[in-house]
């Protein structure tokens, strides 16, 4: 508003309250009277004028009443009392309409456009030569305009502005503080993961505003999109690709990504290969290159059955039959892969039963020592095989009978072998274990995850396995005519007769062998064999640390793999002359206490106080003992007459009350029985 306006406004309004305060003189109030109407009452009249809006009613000088009426009653006197009034007239008041200009005011908005400017715009009430533009306090522009664009700003910043107008009057007008963030820079940051053989999946996040990217493959262009994905289906397998995304900013410009790669899978394929694992089963296993979902197996062409995993058992199969078998995976992304065809010819029917190899006709090519059965009603068989027409059965972890050994007796070679039979004698697997010597097995334990553990005697080359307590053979000063050198061995064979677990020789440098064994609550290894001086198989913590005579029982532990010697003693007295090794056997209850038999021909052997027999009878006795969990005797007894008793290893059991079941033979004519007993007079023959 000019300063010119302002006054002609301010000059009307002075005009008209001079103009109410100071009516015109022909105007004047007259021709008042004043005429009593009672002793309380006075009626005034008077000539009015058009001049006057109303009019001041004053008695004595103080006005009691206002009227725009020429008559007035004044009630409430006092009688006989003079009064002294008078009318003055109120000139009738002139409007005149005057806005005042509004207070001079600046709003201001501000607005981030891109990562490096930002838009101003305000709104100006008043009159104003000029604007001036602050940035975070600093001048940076002058306008007469009422918006600014800063376009020099830095990305992702906060910024305050504000306007300071200098208005018309001279007066500096301040507007509000307006802050912004700059956007962050344009960017694209791209990422590429394979789908499959032949796609690859991009994602990308976009800081800006953008109109479409294009979508480089190769320094190729493959696509264009405005979205921030996108599946790439033309790759090609097992290549490394590189991609980059191009934008199109919105403001103009174009935007570049990082460059980043991915390599595709090889094609997807199935490698199947078939193996007859006996006469009526065929145990398929296949490679996969690629990702799959199922796999889907035919037999002949037809359908047989679907599994996720690498491997599939086909049972029931006709013997002496080729099948042709086929895998079709089914791929994660969707796709179906066919393998090739794999062929397999079933073995013939071996006519093996369980009855059969305990014909004693059968000794002319194998000799069983042990027999196990499994809560399923299994049969297991252990000992030893004399020829290379034994039984064995396809996938058996040893199919070949080894021959060829340097250190062979007059026996010749032997391998041991392990059998398992359904309850009704049907042979379900069979399989070899040994080396080009002798070897053969005397005992057979069930372990708790279905292995089958074995001992026995073996020649050098027999198979071990790292990590055993004894990988090597330790030699032999005093072979037998029969055997050739000899060690002792403990091994494990998988549940299913295909796999050695584990193996270990137990000998030393002179001569021995393992008789039996028995497993603990905890799978360990319990095992008696007959040795000679300084076994390695006697610990520090033995109950006999030192043999008595020329051979002495050895009791030992093992843990459960074979791999430590836990606990081990000598137990026996100094033998006569002629003293046979004995043939002991070992049960262990499930308190894990362990019970041994032997042959004793002397005395002098630990006895417990309340022993049976504490001394030898004559000849060769049986001699018992009870070893605790820690290796400490509990009793030990002697038992027989005055001639030979002999054992031929298993003559040992331990019933549920804990006492010793012991089968022997006696020549003792005086060999202890008790009364009531089956037979209690030695009835005679000759051994």
């Amino acid at each position: 508003m000019s300063r010119r306006r302002q006054l002609e406004i301010l000059l009307a309004a002075f005009l008209a309250t001079f103009c109410a305060l100071f009516p015109p003189a022909s105007a004047q109030v007259t021709g008042l009277t004043a005429t009593p109407l009672s002793s309380s009452a006075i009626e005034l009249q008077w000539s009015g004028s058009p001049a006057y809006a109303e009019y001041r009613i004053l008695r004595d000088g103080v006005e009691i009443a206002t009227t725009q009426a020429t008559t007035y009653t004044d009630a409430g006197l006092f009688p006989a009392t003079t009064y002294a009034y008078s009318v003055t007239g109120v000139a009738a008041s002139v409007t005149v309409a005057a806005t005042t200009p509004p207070q001079n005011a600046i709003l201001l908005t501000a607005t981030a456009l891109s990562a490096s400017e930002a838009s101003l715009n305000w709104s100006a009430t008043g009159s104003y030569i000029e604007f001036r533009v602050f940035r975070d306090g600093t001048e940076i522009a002058a306008t007469t305009s009422t918006a600014f664009s800063d376009a020099s700003l830095s990305p992702s910043t906060s910024y305050a502005y504000r306007i300071e107008g200098l208005a018309s009057d001279g007066t500096v007008v301040v507007s509000n503080s307006a802050t912004i963030m700059t956007h962050p820079l344009a960017s694209i940051a791209l990422s590429a993961t394979p789908a499959s053989s032949t796609s690859v999946a991009l994602s990308w996040a976009a800081v800006g505003s953008f109109t479409e990217f294009e979508v480089l493959r190769d320094n190729g262009r493959i696509a264009v999109t405005t979205a921030t994905s996108y599946l790439d289906v033309g790759a090609s397998p097992a290549t490394s690709h590189s991609y980059q995304i191009i934008g199109s900013a919105l403001a103009g410009g174009a935007v570049a990504s990082n460059v980043t790669t991915a390599t595709t899978p090889p094609q997807e394929s199935i490698s199947l290969t078939a193996v007859a694992t006996s006469p009526t089963t065929a145990t398929l296993a296949w490679s996969a290159v690629g990702s799959f979902s199922s796999y889907e197996v035919f037999r002949n062409g037809v359908s047989i059955g679907a599994t996720a995993e690498l491997t599939f058992a086909d049972a029931g199969l006709t013997p002496a039959t080729t099948f042709g078998y086929y895998i079709v995976g089914v791929a994660v992304s969707g796709g179906l892969t066919t393998s090739n065809t794999a062929s397999v010819t079933t073995p013939a029917q071996t006519l093996v039963t369980l009855s059969a190899m305990l014909d004693p006709s059968a000794r002319s090519f194998m000799m069983v020592r042990d027999a196990a059965v499994d809560a399923a009603g299994n049969v297991y068989l252990t000992g030893g095989a004399f020829s290379s027409q034994f039984p064995t059965t396809p996938g058996a972890y040893d199919t070949t009978f080894a021959t060829g050994g340097a250190s062979l007796g007059a026996d010749g070679p032997s391998d041991v072998f392990v059998m398992k039979f359904t309850p009704q004698g049907q042979l379900i697997w069979s399989t070899l274990l040994g080396g080009p010597n002798y070897d053969r097995a005397y005992a057979v334990e069930l372990a708790a995850d279905g292995g089958v553990i074995v001992a026995g005697r073996a020649g050098d080359q027999f198979p071990t396995t790292p990590g055993a307590v004894q990988t090597a053979f330790s030699g032999d000063t005093q072979p037998l005519y029969p055997y050739g050198l000899q060690d002792g061995f403990i091994a494990k064979i998988s549940a299913d007769g295909a796999a050695l677990l584990w193996s270990t020789y137990i000998g030393d440098s002179s001569f021995s062998f393992v008789r039996d064994i028995d497993l603990d609550a905890q799978d360990r290894i319990h095992f008696v064999s007959v040795m000679r001086a300084n076994s390695p198989f006697v610990t520090p913590n033995a109950f006999q640390r030192l043999v008595r005579g020329p051979v002495d029982l050895v009791y030992a532990r093992l843990n459960s793999t074979a791999s430590v010697l836990e606990y081990g003693t000598y137990f026996g007295g100094a033998e006569r002359t002629g003293a046979k090794r004995g043939n002991p056997s070992i049960r262990v209850t499930p308190n894990n206490d362990a019970y041994v038999l032997t042959l004793e021909n002397s005395t002098g052997a630990p006895t417990s106080a309340n022993a049976i027999q504490p001394a030898n009878a004559g000849l060769h006795d049986l001699l018992i003992a009870k070893f605790n969990a820690q290796g400490q005797l509990v009793f030990g007894t002697y038992l027989g007459g005055s001639g030979d008793e002999l054992i031929e290893t298993h003559n040992l059991d331990v019933d549920a009350q804990g006492r010793a079941i012991v089968t022997a033979i006696t020549k003792s004519g005086n060999y202890p029985t008790t009364a009531g007993a089956f037979q209690t007079a030695f009835g005679g023959g000759v051994w």
